[in-house]
């Protein structure tokens, strides 16, 4: 029995996993300490591996948020751990005589999607994570497709030219609208602290609350639209934190993107 690692590498947690044929045989998480430094942080992934490393085990695979560099192997540039241009796979590769791959963490939530979840029954899937950002996937027939790098950040297609501000000072791009610095803006008439906290406002009846999701809903529709013209796909899977909210502001993007 061959088995492969599994590691989600996050700027709070990183988990990991032991499977075999899709199966999860043993589950570790630990905290990141994405906070105490590059040096800190490869050592934290590196000890995780190994924690789960047996003489069976035939490969490891890596999701990681940002930029990613997927044929060399490189973290581009990552919005939540302390690592820029860094060659994580080379050195996870080194350490532990494995063949390492890694890739966008959204990316690898799609796939999962295409593979095991609400996408297995289709052949071109787009998977949408909306989270602390947005992020996404496209599978076509099992398989990620790339594109020349980085394909299906959905998170930075835009809806208005002169809409809300990124950090790095971009305009209207959907993550600004449908991440959770969208959800505090459309929240800004509400006394929500966080878009779990507007959640928990919802479920206890706050119709201000209830108003403010279904806007986002509206956002989210637009964005799903935009994803559907340019690659047709078969399903859109949606995922991520702030999905917990669906019933709240499903409906709402399904008709709107219809509507466009």
């Amino acid at each position: 029995m061959s088995l492969v690692i599994g590691v989600d590498v996050g700027g709070t947690f990183i988990k990991a996993g032991l499977v075999s044929n899709g199966k999860i045989l043993k589950r570790i998480q630990v905290p990141s300490l994405a906070d105490k430094g590059e040096n800190a942080f490869v050592d934290n992934i590196i000890s995780v591996i190994a924690k789960l490393k047996t003489k069976r085990v035939k490969a490891v695979g890596i999701a990681a948020a940002g930029a990613i560099d997927v044929k060399n192997g490189i973290v581009i540039n990552a919005p939540n751990t302390p690592q820029k241009n860094y060659p994580l796979a080379e050195v996870l590769r080194k350490e532990h005589r494995l063949p390492v791959y890694i890739d966008n963490d959204a990316s690898c939530a799609a796939l999962a999607e295409a593979i095991y979840g609400a996408g297995k029954n289709y052949n071109i899937v787009a998977g949408l994570t909306l989270g602390t950002g947005v992020g996404g996937g496209i599978v076509i027939n099992k398989k990620l497709f790339h594109g020349r790098n980085n394909a299906g950040e959905f998170g930075h297609i835009t809806l208005d030219y002169n809409g809300w501000e990124n950090p790095l000072g971009i305009r209207g791009g959907l993550e600004e609208y449908v991440g959770a610095r969208g959800v505090m803006r459309l929240a800004s008439r509400v006394s929500a602290i966080s878009p779990k906290h507007l959640f928990e406002l919802a479920e206890k009846g706050d119709n201000s609350a209830k108003e403010v999701w279904e806007k986002y809903g509206e956002f989210l529709g637009r964005g799903i639209a935009n994803i559907v013209y340019a690659i047709d796909p078969e399903v859109v899977v949606v995922g991520g934190q702030i999905s917990k909210a669906w019933k709240y502001f499903g409906e709402i993007a399904r008709q709107k993107t219809k509507e466009f």
